[in-house]
Order: C-alpha cells, then sequence, then structure tokens
C-alpha cells in the first residue's frame, strides 16, 4: 500500500463521519403523544422550534381511523408512510387555513420535510405550496425555496405525501416557512431532515483526536520506510 493512502482515507473518513454525525430527522415517533402541542424539538446539535399562523404551536397528530387532531373524516393517513405521529396545524381541524414556521437555533445548510394530505379535498382553483428557507431567524431574507402546485379540481389520493426539500441555499438556514397560495385545511407535515451548517463542537473535538493520532501514525510509517 502507498504511503499516502493511509492519509487520504483518513481525510475521507473523517469528512463522511462529521457530515453523518450532523444529520438530523424529526419524524415525531418517540417522545410524543397524540394531541401535543409542540413548541421546541431537541437534535444533536440543534433545536427546531415550530408555530403556525398567529404564532401558536403545532398539534401531533395520531394516525388512525380516524385520525386525531386532524380530521375525523378527513383522509386517512397511512402509518406505513408516515409511522404513528405527525404534525398537524391545529388541534380540531380543519377549521383553520394556517402555514406552518420552523426557526432553528444554529443554522442549517438543507432542509426536506413530507407535506401530508394536500388539498385532499380538491377544490376549484389552482393552489401551491411552498417550502421557503431564510438565512435569518424573522423569515425576512429568503436564500431558496422549493413548491409543488395542483391545478383546480383535482384531489390527491388518499395518504397522499408530497416531499419539499432545498438542497443548496444560497447561505445557511436559520428559518422556514411552508405555506399555501390558498390556504388548506387538513395538512400535516413529517420526516423533517436536515444537516448543521457547523460541525457539533464535541463532533469536531473526536476527530480533531483522531486526525492526530492518524498523522502521528502517518509519520512513524514515513520514518520507517526511510
Amino acid at each position: 500500500m502507498k504511503q499516502y493512502t493511509f492519509k487520504t482515507l483518513l481525510v475521507c473518513a473523517t469528512v463522511l463521519a462529521t457530515a453523518t454525525a450532523n444529520a438530523a430527522v424529526i419524524n415525531f415517533e418517540s417522545g410524543f403523544v397524540d394531541l401535543q402541542p409542540v413548541g421546541t424539538v431537541n437534535t444533536p446539535g440543534n433545536q427546531t422550534t415550530f408555530s403556525v399562523t398567529g404564532g401558536g404551536p403545532a398539534i401531533i397528530a395520531q394516525v388512525g381511523n380516524p385520525t386525531t387532531a386532524f380530521v375525523p373524516n378527513d383522509n386517512v393517513i397511512p402509518a406505513a408512510q408516515v409511522g404513528n405521529f405527525f404534525l398537524t396545524d391545529e388541534r380540531a381541524g380543519p377549521n383553520l387555513m394556517l402555514d406552518y414556521f420552523m426557526s432553528f437555533a444554529n443554522p442549517i445548510a438543507n432542509l426536506a420535510l413530507d407535506l401530508l394530505d394536500f388539498r385532499g379535498d380538491g377544490g376549484p382553483n389552482t393552489d401551491t405550496a411552498t417550502l421557503t428557507v431564510y438565512s435569518d431567524a424573522n423569515f425576512t431574507n429568503a436564500v431558496g425555496s422549493d413548491s409543488f402546485t395542483l391545478p383546480g379540481n383535482i384531489i390527491n389520493p388518499d395518504g397522499n405525501i408530497i416531499n419539499l426539500s432545498v438542497l443548496f441555499p444560497s447561505a445557511p438556514i436559520r428559518s422556514a416557512s411552508l405555506t399555501f397560495a390558498l390556504g388548506d385545511v387538513g395538512t400535516g407535515i413529517d420526516n423533517i431532515t436536515f444537516q448543521n451548517a457547523v460541525p457539533e463542537p464535541t463532533s469536531l473535538a473526536v476527530w480533531a483526536v483522531l486526525g492526530l493520532v492518524g498523522a502521528g501514525v502517518y509519520r512513524r510509517q514515513r520514518r520507517k520506510a526511510q
């Protein structure tokens, strides 16, 4: 094996492990109960704060028939697609047309989520759901977006899931909004994924130590070879 191969592999392993350590998924499956208001959710290296239009909390809904906290006669969200719980916009919906908002204690590099039951009731007009990400915590400086448009008079299949994602924003993300052009009732979100823009200090420290150890081994190998 060539001497530089060990060093190259060490660098690649460090980058890959750091990226993996800083990936986060919020799927509301652990530590949540039906009808629970959700304010902040902790993930490794970050904290996500959820709210809806007007500043109120989003609500946990349990999958079932009927689906609780969602709407008794609305589309049933299959557990096979979203697990047992997801996040919805109101406790006894669908009565209001509310948008979703998220803010992050530390910047993130990308964001993706699943939107549940968008225009599951159809409607006479075209409607668009848009995920917008911002570089500030006040939802003002947009740095990327993704959207899905459903034509009027089209009913999405029961349990439909639409994935929205912003993978390459023009700046690190501090907040995000999920808005509906015409307003929609009885929606949900789940499987929120992102990657911290800055590696956690613990991860950096661990990999810095491993890097020093690797560099020492590499130097010893070079001395032996001389």
